[in-house]
This record gives C-alpha cells, structure tokens and sequence, in this order.
C-alpha cells in the first residue's frame, strides 16, 4: 500500500511519479523534478499502488495534478470542473486525447513540452530532460490564479 503524509481525501496537489512504474518508457530527471513541485506543496502519488477506488477519490479531491504523461492521467475523469493540469511530455507527442478529456471536463489543462536536443528525441518514449529552471517556471504561473497556491513549502 502506498503510504501518503495525509488522507487521500486532503490532498490537493498531486504530482504523478514513474517512480514505481513497471513500464520502460521514458527516463527523466524525476527526482530533481519531484524536489521543484514538493517546494510548492504537492505529494507525490504513483497512482499504481492505489485501488481504483482510492484514485477515484485522490483525482476527484484535487485541484492541481501534474506530471509526465502516461495512463495515469486518464484518471483526470474523475475530475472536478476548474481542476488544473499540468501533463509533461516530449516535444514530439502530439497526441491530444488527454487535453480533449479536459476539454470536456471544463479541466484548465496545460502542456509542458520538452525537447533535448542532446538526444534529439527521435519518438514520444525516448528519455528526456526536463529543464529545471523552465519547468518551475511555468509551475509558479501555472498555481499563480489562486495566490494562495503559489507559495513555496
């Protein structure tokens, strides 16, 4: 069972790791990542080791979710109206099924692309990373609607 600092139904700020994922899918630079949005208050989730009911509940009590796209961000149904997205991925992904979820959904959704030219990102699975100053960035923007969101823990 995944162990959370606080009720489930608490949480508002959700961060999604691959941490725990059984996939081979992309690499980044989580753990520097997970540090930039644990300073404005977000826990960080693997969506994996909760029940069906337990993510239900997490995604339908939060107000901002963010993370590296995957299957976990289907769970954005169980979304209430107004609730921020925040999805990281390639540059080269261009699929908009998530974004059309939110569209449905009246969700404020926004992508963050990136794109390393180092490993010139040949597919949407390659590894990447994640450009620190940048992503903290569009965060503080991001959580900036609601003032009391933007102050760092």
């Amino acid at each position: 069972m995944l162990q959370l600092s606080r009720p489930i139904s608490n949480i508002k700020k959700i961060y999604l790791s691959r941490q725990k994922a059984s996939s081979t899918r992309r690499q980044y630079n989580e753990n520097e990542v997970i540090n930039i949005f644990k300073k404005y208050g977000f826990e960080i989730v693997s969506p994996e080791k909760l029940s069906i009911v337990e993510q239900i509940s997490l995604f339908d009590n939060a107000d901002f979710i963010a993370g590296v796209t995957g299957a976990a961000f289907t769970n954005i149904l169980f979304c209430k109206t107004g609730c921020k997205v925040l999805c990281i991925q390639s540059a080269k992904n261009d699929l908009s099924v998530f974004s059309t979820i939110a569209k449905c959904l009246k969700l404020e959704m926004q992508y963050f692309s990136v794109y390393d030219e180092s490993r010139k990102n040949k597919d949407i699975h390659e590894d990447f990373i994640v450009d620190l100053v940048k992503i903290e960035s569009v965060l503080v923007d991001f959580l900036s609607n609601d003032q009391s969101q933007v102050t760092k823990n």
